[in-house]
Formats: C-alpha cells, sequence, structure tokens
C-alpha cells in the first residue's frame, strides 16, 4: 500500500473479503481498477493466494473482467463451451472513516484451460457506488486508467484459440510474435 501511494495513487480503504482471510486495497479508475491483495488471517479461505505468494513472490495474480450481468456471462460461457462456475456471491467489509460498510460481488471463475497462462474470473459489481467514489479516482501521478496487461505464456500459438474461444475470434488479433 504505502508503495504504491508513494507512486503518486490514491488508494481505498482496507476491504476485508468477507469470510476469507484476505483484505485489498485498490487504486481505482473510472473504469477499472488495481486490486492489491493481501493475507490478514491465514487461518481463512485465501482462494490460493499464500500459494501464489510462496511460489511466485508478488506481481500479477490474474484479471478479473467486468460483466453488469454476472448471471448472463455465465449462460453466454457455458453456451460457448467455456466450463465456468456458476456465479458465486462475495461481500467486502470496506473500512471506511464513517464505519464499515459491505460492497457486494457476483463472480464467475473460469476454468484454468480458458485463460492460459493467466488466472481470470468475472466480476459483477453490485454496489458500485461503494467502491468507486470520485475522490479516489484521482491521482496525484495523473494515472486515470489502464493502459492494458501484458501476461506471457510459453507457447501463444497454443493458446491464442482459448482466448478466441473466450472473447470470440473477431477480438483477438494473432500477431507473428503472439497475440492481443
Amino acid at each position: 500500500r504505502r508503495t504504491w501511494e508513494d507512486l503518486g495513487f490514491t488508494l481505498t480503504p482496507r476491504g476485508r473479503h468477507k469470510g476469507w482471510g484476505t483484505a485489498n486495497y485498490c487504486v481505482m479508475f473510472g473504469d477499472d481498477y488495481i486490486e492489491l491483495l493481501g493475507i490478514v488471517d491465514a487461518g481463512l479461505f485465501t482462494n490460493n493466494l499464500d500459494r501464489f505468494l510462496e511460489d511466485d513472490g508478488e506481481g500479477l495474480l490474474g484479471v478479473a473482467l467486468a460483466s453488469d450481468d454476472a448471471e448472463a456471462a455465465y449462460r453466454g460461457l457455458c453456451r460457448a463451451g467455456v466450463g465456468a462456475e456458476a456465479p458465486q456471491p462475495l461481500g467486502r467489509l470496506l473500512e471506511l472513516p464513517e464505519g464499515t460498510v459491505e460492497s457486494g460481488f457476483s463472480l464467475v471463475h473460469l476454468p484454468p484451460a480458458a485463460t492460459p497462462g493467466l488466472r481470470a474470473f468475472i466480476c459483477q459489481h453490485l454496489t458500485p457506488d461503494l467502491v468507486r467514489r470520485p475522490a479516489w479516482l484521482v491521482h496525484a501521478n495523473g494515472a486515470q486508467a489502464l493502459a492494458g496487461a501484458l501476461v506471457a505464456v510459453r507457447d501463444a500459438g497454443s493458446a491464442a484459440p482459448a482466448y478466441e474461444k473466450l472473447f470470440g475470434t473477431d477480438r483477438v488479433a494473432r500477431h507473428e510474435d503472439g497475440f492481443s
């Protein structure tokens, strides 16, 4: 958290995942955000964050793909033959100065084969007004959005079809050294 603040980012107050042993701070932008995850109670479910930190250290754990309707996204994935899990609720207890509030999400977890080289899930924000406050969108360094993410995979040629299945062939452009 301190490192990101030193880089000129505004961070949200801490949010604890309800029933889990993890918590986060977020760097919010208008349409996207970066979630900084940590473990606050290793005795509870950590969604394998403990294993990731032990094996890989810090870095990109995964990507949350936004949806306005997690149930519709799930049905669409099923029709496309992507073996996603049915939507699951998640609450985050956001520790605000005026008191703790609960924000809600609906998550659709994707199988590893759907996104080679990257953990990914679909996230519907059920209470966006609680997590996207105007004061949290202004950063001293002037940052306004994520430009993109680069993910290295061992064999881009064999990974591309999974992303074409997930996003559609018209949304994946193949290049000599990979795809986007």
